[in-house]
């Protein structure tokens, strides 16, 4: 213990000499007495306090792993016990006491992970629940921020351990971390259980009770739908209402009314439709004396089937209402579920069929269930309620079809719920195989028949030739009957009609590729349509076959397994399949080879051709007309992850019209989705087969001409939307006529939002294939674009794809297109070398053309390079070349391009007047000529400018213009940019609450971003807390310059830099202060920034004064003064001479410079939050 007072003490004492603080300073800072810090050091303190050390932590900027170590010198309380509920709203207690989870986020990934306690919960799980299928760009790390959130709750709670760890499997909430009621209820449930099987029935009914009263309502009630119909919350669901029906039997069978009743009114407000439940409530109210307000409740139910479902009583509910009017409530349970034993189930032997008690033959046709079915929770839900309304007495023949594309398990859902309820049909289960896709001719209405009337034991002889007549006989026989009847592989609604049963009482449930929505419109069918298997119910499916153990053993691949199966059931199945001949096989390496072969060609097993996916589709290929073969092999080359009918139009060759039908008529047919209005897209397996058949039926130049077709169709739009949003950038001649229009730049932006994926990847595969041409149009026409839109990834991608491409293709004028693209983004990502190389590229081979455009836009990006690199004079010296060869050719956009570029140099440089002289001459001499990102960049300066020059209100003036014209293009990088330069405006100007409230709200709005927008965000709310005197200003400063990525913005580094400095001196921090204020100050002082210089040198004269070096002091504000005044920042001017009389205070030296700088600052009406910044 000795050595471990010790080392806290040198780790203290070591930090705060590293800061530069002796103890009195650090001991002010900390709210400490100097003895106590001298003891703490010293090591003579055996219990320190929690409070005392955050408290010196924050005083040393001591994070992460440091943070941990010192607080690990706090000696551990008893723990108090954590609790963890699911089992209705999400519920943490430690102890007595509730713990707050604020964030929704995180309370839906608690409730995700208490779900299944000690199970791996794989990040795509977590993602899926938390966002849906649009989740943000960062939700990776997103997730990480909110589990790391978690741990550090639930660690407060003195709970050993990590709460949450991650595995090779996921996330996983440890069982240990608390007490989880999920946990407890099923050990209650399999107890009873156990003790029900054991004869102990007392046993068995208080089990139940103790179980069921761990739940406080449905579960995690109120965290929202994705949770709510998650499979294991669904799953828990239908446990407890088992649990409930279990426990009422028990108690009803004991004479335990009261008891059961209890119970039961607890769920029927959750399951206001739930016949059983109801149906054991009513015996219970009955039999506990109110035989009264048994009645009402059975009146009461039936008019909310009556009225929500269109039903009567089913015969369980029926039978409970039978019995209290008989006044006998205390007979053996009714369950509704005929028995192995029961009537209507008589057994047979040999070739007889089962019959009923009137002779009837029982037919039971379902083939097999599906060993190891797994998922589909809310299908089944769907389903099971079909039963409830075709209990009782119904009106009409219940018929719901089932469809989906093949492969996606339409007969295992459907024969797996046929094999749950069958024993709700005691008249027997029908099933027939009417080979819509099949290699087999579909079966014919005389064919299916006959089938069914031999099923129902009809002699051949005495089956009618004609149609019409057998179809009659067969619905005379199922008359007053209540039988299920499975139709399986349908090819059409016609196919079908005669087949319905004519009188109800019997559930007919089709499975088809095809929607038959001429059933849903006149037969008044209900439609399921399903679609690939969610994440966690693919896991479960290769769990089924594979085993736990294995799949658990490698999660990420089993997961990647998954998605390279396209989650088709049918593709999982097979994979499986292959998996488990092969026992030493390890799943990372067959999906590997999956991966890397043809995919379809796996899918496959080999002894049995006809269980492949290809031998799937290749039936539903044959099952088209010739004229939607053609389409369905066309789309399947349009590159992308969907499209819209214009661009199926542009790829098949069609008119609008004819596409759309096509489309209409694939999408009928499951090899298409409709995922959005308007846009369509393949399942992965599908394109992959649509892709094969091309190849196979198509010839090399017509394959080529789809491609460059729709590449075409991309490039109009790109083009139109490009004289909407970025005129001024240079763009090639076009390649065709425009064929696509847009009403104004917001119509523009919504379109090419919409298509940027797949502009994208048409670029680079058209770079790759027949359409290279086309590929280097795109890639320069897109750039603006993706600028705007800060996907500097994806311009790099297609620049390079395109570079690839002109030289593969030889072609000067594509070289020169690609090289410039390159360069401008490598310029953007700050690799400047490499953007320098294809700069100069781009040079040497447009001087090779006529092309004087091109030598223009070369020139303004050389500039922006040398801006970067902080070289001003080399930049203006672009800019004015680039300006006169813009004038010469008469391209105002060209020349208010570079008169904004010369505008932001002068900024930089210092020279305030010229800068707003060039932004004025911008808007004098052509208007929003620069519309677009050139007239939003004129107003930014303009703004910027103005700030610096004391002009407030002209700055704000300036900067909600700006706003405004680049919320109409969509800029969505300078947009926030300009943004917290209003938050530096108004904390300039001492609108400190307002200031904050702003910089929150655009902190809020780019919590998503990365780079220089997020950078700029937390830097703004960082300035914000720092002028409010909020210590934790330099904690978001920090953070945004981490989020600045490496060889980014040097200007906003620069004055991240200086504002963190200014904080950190705030704090009293004067070594950390003096160190950032130097590291920017020779920054500033290398490329020229000479605003940022001064306010570099006002930093240091700070730290000089604060170290009581008056002197020093002097000097460096009298330079920083100097400095402002040359560059006109009146508000720097002000501080400077305030730092100035300050410094003549201290040495005892009379000075005039307080009143100039009164004056000043009342001229501009600035607010001296401080002498440095």
């Amino acid at each position: 213990m000795e050595t471990e007072r010790h080392t806290l003490g040198s780790f203290i004492r070591d930090r705060r000499l590293r800061a530069g603080l002796n103890q009195k300073e650090l001991a002010a800072q900390a709210a400490l007495s100097e003895r106590s810090l001298r003891d703490l050091e010293a090591g003579r303190v055996s219990r320190p306090r929690a409070s005392s050390l955050r408290r010196l932590a924050e005083a040393l900027d001591i994070t992460g792993a440091d943070l941990d170590t010192l607080l690990a010198a706090v000696p551990a309380g008893p723990a108090k016990p954590l609790r963890i509920g699911v089992l209705g709203p999400l519920s943490v207690r430690v102890g007595d006491a509730a713990v707050e989870v604020r964030s929704g986020t995180q309370r839906r990934l608690l409730g995700l992970l208490a779900l299944r306690p000690g199970q791996p919960v794989h990040r795509e799980e977590i993602i899926d629940t938390l966002w849906g299928e649009r989740p943000p760009k960062s939700c990776l790390s997103l997730v990480q921020g909110y589990v790391g959130s978690l741990r550090k709750l639930l660690t407060r709670t003195r709970t050993p351990g990590s709460a949450i760890t991650l595995g090779p499997g996921g996330y996983v909430l440890s069982p240990e971390a608390g007490a989880h009621d999920v946990l407890r209820f099923g050990d209650l449930v399999a107890r009873a259980q156990l003790a029900r099987d054991e004869g102990r029935f007392a046993a068995a009914t208080e089990l139940l009770d103790a179980a069921l009263r761990c739940w406080r309502g449905p579960v995690l009630a109120g965290a929202g739908p994705r949770l709510a119909q998650h499979p294991a919350a669904v799953a828990l669901n239908h446990e407890r209402t088992a649990a409930a029906l279990a426990f009422a039997d028990l108690a009803l069978g004991s004479g335990d009314h009261e008891g059961a009743a209890a119970r039961l009114r607890e769920l029927v407000a959750d399951e206001p439709l739930h016949e059983a439940l109801h149906a054991r409530l009513v015996l219970a109210t009955a039999g506990s004396g109110d035989q009264a307000a048994a009645l009402r409740l059975f009146v009461a139910v039936s008019g909310r089937l009556a009225d929500e479902l269109g039903v009567e009583p089913g015969p369980e509910l029926a039978a409970a209402h039978l019995r209290v009017l008989r006044q006998e409530p205390h007979g053996r349970t009714v369950t509704g579920a005929a028995g192995p034993g029961a009537p209507g189930r008589a057994g047979g032997s040999g070739s007889e069929l089962p019959v009923g008690e009137a002779g009837q033959v029982i037919p039971a046709q379902l083939p097999m269930d599906v060993r190891g079915f797994a998922g589909r929770a809310g299908e089944l839900g769907r389903l099971d309620g079909l039963v409830t309304a075709s209990a009782g007495r119904p009106t009409t023949v219940t018929i719901t079809v089932v469809s989906g594309t093949a492969g996606v398990g339409k007969t295992s859902l459907a024969v797996h719920w046929a094999h749950r309820v069958r024993d709700r049909f005691p008249d027997g289960q029908l099933y027939l195989d009417l080979r819509g896709h099949s290699r087999e001719p579909p079966l014919s209405a005389a064919e299916a028949l006959t089938a069914l009337l031999r099923a129902l034991d009809t002699p051949p002889e005495r089956i009618p030739a004609d149609t019409a007549q057998a179809a009659a006989r067969y619905r005379s026989l199922l008359d007053d009957r209540r039988m299920l009847l499975l139709l399986d592989d349908a090819a059409s609604a016609e196919q079908v009609r005669p087949l319905l049963p004519g009188a109800p009482g019997c559930l007919v449930l089709v499975t088809s590729r095809d929607r038959l929505s001429g059933l849903v419109a006149r037969e008044g069918a209900r439609r399921i349509t399903l679609d690939v298997l969610p994440r966690q119910e693919a896991h479960e499916l290769l769990a089924s076959v594979l085993g736990r153990r294995r799949i658990d053993a490698e999660p990420e691949a089993a997961a990647r397994l998954a998605d390279l199966c396209g989650r088709l059931p049918l593709a999982l199945r097979i994979s499986a399949a292959h998996l488990a001949d092969r026992p030493g096989r390890a799943i990372a390496g067959y999906a590997e080879e999956l991966a890397r072969g043809n995919r379809l060609a796996a899918l496959e097993i080999e002894e049995d051709p006809e269980t492949a996916v290809r031998a799937a589709l290749d039936r539903s290929y044959a099952a088209l007309r010739p004229d939607a073969r053609r389409a369905y092999r066309l789309l399947g080359l349009v590159p992308g992850a969907d499209f819209s009918p214009g661009a199926a139009a542009a790829a098949t060759g069609l008119a609008a019209g004819e596409a759309d039908r096509l489309l209409q008529r694939l999408a009928g047919r499951h090899l298409l989705k409709e995922r959005a209005p308007g846009r369509y897209a393949f399942h992965d397996l599908v394109r992959l087969h649509a892709r094969a058949r091309a190849a196979a039926e198509d010839g090399p130049t017509e394959r080529a001409a789809a491609l460059r077709r729709v590449c075409r169709w991309h490039l109009s739009g790109v083009e139109a939307a490009a004289d909407l949003l970025y005129s001024h950038m240079l763009r090639l001649p076009p390649l065709g006529e425009a064929a696509t229009a847009f009403r104004d730049a917001r119509d523009a932006r919504r379109w090419l939002d919409a298509e940027s994926a797949n502009l994208v990847t048409a670029t680079v595969e058209a770079a790759a294939g027949a359409a290279r041409e086309e590929a280097w149009h795109l890639a320069l026409a897109l750039r603006g674009y993706l600028w705007m839109s800060g996907d500097l990834a994806a311009a790099e991608a297609t620049a390079a794809a395109a570079l690839t491409a002109a030289l593969t293709a030889d072609d000067a004028r594509g070289q020169a297109a690609a090289r410039l693209a390159l360069g401008q983004t490598l310029t953007r990502l700050g690799r400047l070398e490499e953007a320098r190389h294809h700069l100069d590229e781009a040079v040497r081979v447009g001087a090779l053309l006529d092309w004087p455009e091109h030598w223009t836009a070369t020139c303004t990006t050389l500039g922006t390079l040398h801006s970067w690199h902080g070289r001003l004079d080399d930049a203006a010296g672009h800019y004015r070349r680039g300006l006169e060869l813009s004038l010469a050719r008469g391209h105002a956009e060209g020349a208010a391009v570079n008169l904004v570029n010369l505008a932001f140099t002068a900024l930089h440089a210092g020279d305030l007047e010229q800068a707003v002289s060039y932004g004025e001459q911008v808007l004098a001499r052509y208007g929003v000529a620069g519309s677009g990102d050139g007239h939003p960049a004129t107003l930014a300066v303009l703004g910027d400018a103005c700030h610096l020059l004391g002009r407030f209100d002209q700055a704000l003036a300036h900067f909600d213009r700006a706003l405004e014209a680049y919320r109409r293009i969509g800029s969505s990088v300078e947009e926030p940019v300009v943004r917290a330069t209003r938050v530096a405006v108004h904390c300039d100007a001492g609108r400190y609450d307002h200031a904050l409230r702003e910089a929150e709200a655009l902190a809020h709005a780019t919590r998503d971003s990365a780079g220089r927008v997020r950078a700029a965000a937390l830097a703004a709310l960082g300035t914000a807390h720092r002028h409010l005197g909020n210590p934790s200003a330099t904690g978001h400063l920090e953070a945004a310059l981490t989020a600045l990525e490496s060889g980014g913005d040097r200007v906003l580094e620069t004055q991240i830099r200086l504002e963190l400095a200014a904080s950190r001196l705030s704090a009293g921090r004067l070594a950390a202060a003096e160190a950032g204020a130097e590291q920017a100050l020779a920054v500033a002082r290398h490329a020229g920034y000479r605003v940022w210089e001064g306010q570099g040198l006002l930093v240091l004269a700070a730290v000089d004064l604060a170290r009581d070096l008056p002197e020093r002091a002097a000097e460096r504000a009298a330079c920083a003064l100097a400095l402002h005044r040359r560059s006109g920042y009146r508000l720097g001017q002000g501080r400077a001479l305030l730092l100035l009389a300050d410094a003549a205070a201290r040495a005892g030296r009379p000075d005039t410079s307080r009143a100039e700088a009164g004056r000043i600052l009342a001229e501009i009406g600035a607010v001296p939050l401080d002498r440095h910044g």
